[in-house]
């Protein structure tokens, strides 16, 4: 920690309150409290020093939240089951030990194939397309920084992409599966400059630097966010594209 201490206190990141995790993994992960100053701009200066540091920051909202975070981890592998469970669910066999086998998985995932797979299963119907709406209302400023209480967490991971297997994220409800978060925030970072800036138990939003220009671009990608996490669009299919074009901020959340 000394050393990332001094990375973090030479970019004059106050780093009073940096602090280990006591998380149910074998990565440390460290929590900074953003204090009086602005978690965004802390984060972007953050996300600078990443090559540096080799820590990823994630902004998320209050200690509530990094109990559940760690919960996920700690409920989510093979050895927090009886073994009765291992034996009887077959799902269970699907869980690995090790949260690296999910960035495995999610690096040899095409996301494309797995759009492909879900639209097959779910075909979008004609009364769900609902209406594009002309200068929608886009998003340019995340949630997150709505928060009455913010922390930046500190991922040692090789890219931010990483850190859904990291927490084991998802595998819930109809949130993906760990894999799937890792192959999608990797499309989007290659596609649209995508990177991921905040979490919570049941929410993640992501800052994008190339955002779609055009309807075509917005509908196609609407498609991607609505397979991805379908409360995304309550009002509609092409309503949910019209507010994606040129929006530099996206937000899911898994009910």
């Amino acid at each position: 920690m000394d050393d990332l201490r001094q990375i973090l206190e030479s970019a004059g990141i106050p780093c009073d309150s940096l602090e280990a995790l006591h998380w149910s993994c074998k990565e440390t992960v460290y929590g900074i409290n953003s204090h009086d100053a602005d978690p965004m701009e802390t984060w972007r200066e953050l996300c600078r020093l990443s090559v540096e540091s080799h820590h990823w920051p994630v902004i998320t909202d209050n200690i509530e939240t990094l109990d559940r975070l760690n919960e996920q981890i700690d409920s989510s592998q093979p050895s927090a089951f009886s073994p009765e469970q291992q034996r009887d669910w077959a799902w269970v066999k699907e869980l690995p030990e090790d949260w690296r086998e999910w960035v495995f998985r999610g690096e040899k995932m095409s996301f494309e194939s797995w759009l492909e797979a879900q639209e097959k299963e779910l075909p979008l119907e004609e009364e769900f397309m609902g209406e594009w709406t002309d200068n929608a209302a886009i998003q340019t400023q995340p949630c997150i920084a709505r928060a009455e209480e913010c922390l930046i967490l500190l991922f040692p991971v090789e890219s931010f992409w990483h850190i859904p297997a990291l927490l084991r994220y998802g595998n819930w409800n109809d949130c993906p599966s760990p894999d799937v978060h890792v192959a999608a925030l990797r499309y989007w970072n290659d596609h649209y400059g995508a990177q991921l800036l905040s979490m919570t138990f049941d929410t993640m939003e992501l800052t994008v630097k190339r955002p779609p220009k055009t309807k075509d671009e917005a509908i196609e990608l609407a498609k991607q966010h609505f397979y991805f996490c379908g409360d995304t669009a309550p009002d509609g299919f092409l309503n949910l594209a019209s507010q994606l074009k040129d929006s530099t901020v996206w937000t899911f959340w898994w009910d």
